[in-house]
């Protein structure tokens, strides 16, 4: 099944030939469908919609009819993603054939790649607006809130790109911030639970999710996104062997992750997951560089 089936769906997404023929494309609508939905929109919500589609759009749902343009749109970018290299291209009895005609000649390899750029980034920005649109009306998606989609959604403290783009600029990018998954990884393991406490830290990501962040522990929120960030783009400057960015961010990492642990030192109390672990020290009144050493998995300090 694929929640696009007309010329018509796709020109409401973006510019298109009107003589372009739905046969043509649809093999990449259903690949595009199956490979990039079900991780957002979770494999129960995203069967539900297609079946809903599939009956003409009945019974009535309103919000399923919201959601679909915002579904439709990444599955139409990402779908002629794939496509792009086999668009003008022939297959038949007398090989691979480049077509053309009087009216249209082939578009350059330059164009064909910016096109094809465009349309991944165009369709995860099309994610972003979709998730954006889930998470205020959730409570209409029940089964994308106990899917493992939405799991995902909360896997950090920062969970779009608007949120990473309020700490460094990246153009509000979800390709880009699905890009730093790896390095805020790293930033996680490696710096944040082992300075501030897994317990901690999971404290803050369930009551995030739960929406009942408060008081002490909303007071945390800014200095770890902060440090999160920023320690996930030193270690994505670091894997472009970029080394002045690396130690600009680096440095502003440790200062973030520095001003996040006087918060809780001045106040333990008030973060018991903190002051009843091995993180806390009594009466610190200056800060280390945490890095985990990675050979005994015991984190260390060191003057930064």
């Amino acid at each position: 099944m694929a929640l696009i089936k007309t010329t018509e769906e796709i020109q409401e997404c973006f510019k298109v030939d009107g003589s372009t023929r739905i046969e043509t494309i649809a093999p990449y609508i259903k690949t595009a469908q199956e490979k990039y939905m079900p991780k957002y929109l979770g494999d129960t919500l995203l069967s539900a919609l297609d079946a809903w589609y599939e009956a003409s759009q009945s019974p009535t749902n309103a919000y399923y009819l919201k959601l679909l343009p915002y579904v439709q749109m990444a599955i139409a970018n990402f779908a002629y993603h794939l496509a792009a290299d086999d668009l003008n291209i022939h297959s038949g009895e007398n090989g691979f054939t480049v077509l053309t005609n009087t009216n249209h000649i082939a578009a350059s390899g330059e164009r064909s790649t910016k096109f094809k750029e465009n349309r991944l980034a165009l369709g995860y920005e099309s994610i972003e607006l979709m998730l954006i649109f889930l998470e205020k009306n959730k409570q209409h998606f029940s089964s994308w809130t106990s899917s493992p989609a939405y799991t995902i959604s909360y896997k950090y403290p920062i969970n779009t790109a608007d949120q990473f783009n309020s700490c460094i600029d990246i153009c509000q990018s979800r390709l880009m911030f699905t890009k730093l998954w790896p390095f805020m990884d790293k930033a996680v393991t490696q710096h944040i639970t082992g300075a501030i406490s897994k317990a901690l830290y999971d404290k803050v990501l369930a009551e995030l999710k739960a929406e009942t962040l408060a008081g002490a522990y909303l007071e945390l929120l800014t200095p770890l996104r902060q440090c999160l960030a920023f320690f996930a783009w030193a270690y994505k400057a670091e894997s472009e062997n970029d080394t002045g960015t690396r130690a600009m961010y680096y440095t502003w990492g440790q200062n973030a992750l520095n001003t996040l642990l006087s918060i809780l030192d001045n106040t333990p109390s008030d973060y018991p997951e903190y002051a009843n672990s091995a993180q806390y020290v009594a009466g610190r009144t200056s800060y280390a560089q945490h890095t985990n050493n990675t050979n005994s998995g015991y984190f260390t300090g060191g003057t930064f």
